[in-house]
């Protein structure tokens, strides 16, 4: 009995700690960020998990394409200075669908932001997570290479490396229907 109550506390702990580190307000800003998953693709927008290298905070950002500049290519692991507009997480809370609060909660998140400015600053760290993520990368642009057809594309990544990014929503609402979205 005193393990649950102790697991309890515990649990009671790290949901204060994990409410106490999310953004309040609004905030425009420049930090140092670095990669932690790896950057999610599409036609104008470019979204990763970064963590702050001063509090160590993680931030959901995404980068929009400017007119008729192309998107940058990110690194996991490398490090970015960012000017960043930051927003206290939120999102849907969809009793039947996907609830992207308790997602961003679950993944310890502690604010989303859009990237104004982005420039890599050379410095890297690599870690095992790290050496995985480059492979998934390495991989994930064989596949490119050898898929042209975007929605065979989207499936050998989701199969061979757990990238589920590239499903455009009429596969994504398939899977669901036909109860193979867990593959």
């Amino acid at each position: 009995m005193a393990f649950v109550v102790f697991g309890l506390f515990y649990a009671l702990l790290f949901c204060q700690h994990q409410l106490n580190q999310q953004l309040k307000q609004p905030i425009s800003t420049e930090l140092t960020v670095k990669i932690d998953s790896l950057p999610k693709y599409s036609n104008n927008k470019i979204s990763f998990i970064a963590q702050d290298s001063t509090d160590h905070k993680r931030y959901l950002l995404s980068i929009y394409s400017q007119e008729n500049q192309p998107l940058p290519t990110l690194t996991f692991d490398q490090f970015y200075q960012v000017n960043v507009k930051l927003k206290p997480p939120h999102g849907s809370a969809n009793g039947v669908g996907f609830d992207r609060e308790k997602w961003l909660f679950r993944h310890g998140i502690d604010g989303i932001g859009n990237i104004k400015t982005i420039q890599s600053n050379g410095n890297d760290h690599r870690s095992i997570k790290a050496s995985i993520n480059q492979w998934r990368l390495a991989v994930s642009d064989l596949i490119n290479q050898h898929f042209k057809d975007s929605r065979i594309n989207a499936l050998i990544h989701a199969l061979s490396i757990g990238d589920k990014s590239h499903f455009d929503q009429r596969d994504i609402n398939t899977f669901q229907n036909t109860g193979t979205a867990h593959l």
